[in-house]
């Protein structure tokens, strides 16, 4: 089985898919896991661009995907 590792959401800085599209290709490829990492690269120096997460928001919806996609 293939698992992606590596995914960017809406919520980190270079990227606009959203969760929601990201989990739903994965199930349409037939994986069965997945790893969200969005950036929260405050200051790094790696690049100009700052991406500062919404931890709030960002962990509240991950909470509820997680929820809704859960199978018994």
């Amino acid at each position: 089985m293939i698992y992606d590792c590596h995914l960017h959401t809406e919520f980190s800085g270079d990227s606009d898919t959203p969760v929601r599209y990201q989990i739903d290709k994965a199930i349409s490829l037939g994986m069965k896991e997945l790893c969200i990492t969005d950036h929260h690269d405050y200051d790094s120096g790696f690049c100009d661009d700052n991406f500062i997460l919404d931890v709030p928001t960002y962990l509240a919806t991950l909470r509820m995907l997680q929820e809704e996609y859960k199978t018994g």
